[in-house]
């Protein structure tokens, strides 16, 4: 297994821990949103990896990105309120088997398409020895 596959699914396995997970559009999955539902979308968005020469691992940094949707004109608090819990939920184990969450960030509600979307932003780090 590659150490992407490896951060994705350590992340994506920490999400599916969620007990009021909403609709889930996962990466490369095909996936229709119901009209009036509540969804979610998870993005992975790697940033550069630097090579530790001292003890011959790679740090790799990223953000693991969800992305909560929720109908248009209906308000911002129920998005809020999933963001807040899916926030939550990642800093309650901030350690995931060598994956360390660095830091969670909840978003600026806006606008996507027909929905209001809340992003909430993941950072973590991870140290691999090839």
């Amino acid at each position: 297994m590659t150490i992407a596959s490896t951060i994705m699914n350590t992340l994506n396995s920490r999400l599916a821990q969620l007990a009021s997970l909403p609709a889930t559009a996962w990466p490369n999955v095909p996936f229709t949103p119901t009209t009036s539902t509540p969804w979610i979308r998870v993005d992975l968005l790697p940033a550069d990896s630097a090579l530790e020469t001292i003890q011959g691992s790679e740090e790799h940094l990223g953000v693991y990105q969800v992305s909560v949707f929720a109908p248009l004109d209906k308000g911002t608090g129920a998005a809020l309120v999933q963001a807040d819990t899916i926030a939550d939920h990642f800093a309650a184990d901030r350690d995931l088997s060598g994956l360390r969450i660095r830091s969670i960030s909840v978003g600026q509600p806006m606008r996507e398409e027909s929905w209001l979307m809340v992003p909430v932003s993941i950072e973590y780090r991870v140290h691999h020895t090839r």
